[in-house]
């Protein structure tokens, strides 16, 4: 891949800053999406900086293809400036796309938590739509239901519509596509993707029981910013006993 042009700022006495990929959670954490998937990291580093300093930049990188998300956190050196930063930023065009900024409190139960109600939070914004089905399914897991702790049973989330899971052929296509994906991380002994009017709750998620403990955990973090077609996917472990009992709400 060719490395983008590199502005030569040493005449200037200005030497380029390089910002680490930590962001901290809390009130200095922004989410920013609708970034062109064209631009280089150091073009979205400058277009932060012009509010001062970053302490962390963090950008998604597909997995197979090293190709920019499209999405970013950041973290500012002064937290005084975050919200100058996002009045600043948000609704800046670039090529044809609005940015959408804001703070990216994920605290359950916090007015800023998107996850409680993910298209009043993001509209009908393009750049967001990949992520809305999953962070839906999110929005309506049971509180207490999924294991703060990891177990054998990994749920993804946000790979299917209910209207795909109707159709045999999407089904099936559906079916072998996961499986043969999963089975990369390990050996699994049950795979449940509940359809509708199969009397089965958890409609439009899919249950994984992996062998091994190692095997779900290299799931989960094999699977982070995945896509599966046009949506990214979530997971979170789910409590074995319930699985085996067949309660998947």
């Amino acid at each position: 891949r060719p490395q983008p042009q590199q502005l030569d700022l040493a005449p200037l006495g200005v030497k380029r800053r390089a910002v680490g990929p930590t962001v901290e959670e809390g009130p200095g954490k922004i989410y920013a999406a609708g970034f062109p998937l064209k631009m280089y990291p150091e073009q979205i580093q400058e277009i932060f900086e012009a509010f001062g300093p970053l302490k962390g930049l963090y950008l998604p990188r597909d997995p197979l293809t090293q190709k920019m998300k499209g999405w970013v956190f950041a973290q500012y050196q002064d937290p005084a400036v975050t919200d100058r930063a996002i009045r600043g930023l948000h609704g800046m065009r670039i090529l044809n796309q609005n940015l959408q900024v804001r703070k990216a409190l994920l605290t359950p139960g916090g007015d800023e938590n998107p996850f409680l109600d993910p298209q009043k939070h993001f509209g009908n914004a393009p750049e967001m739509q990949p992520h809305l089905a999953a962070m839906c399914h999110l929005s309506l897991l049971q509180p207490g239901s999924v294991s703060k702790s990891p177990s054998r049973v990994v749920v993804i989330l946000g790979c299917a519509t209910n209207e795909q899971l109707k159709d045999d052929t999407e089904y099936l296509s559906i079916f072998n596509d996961i499986r043969q994906g999963v089975e990369q991380f390990g050996n699994i002994s049950k795979l449940i993707i509940p359809r509708p009017g199969q009397g089965l709750a958890g409609v439009g998620r899919v249950y994984v029981k992996f062998v091994e403990l190692k095997a779900a955990i290299e799931c989960t973090k094999g699977m982070k910013d995945a896509m599966y077609g046009e949506n990214y996917v979530k997971t979170v472990y789910w409590p074995e006993d319930r699985f085996n009992k067949m309660n998947l709400l």
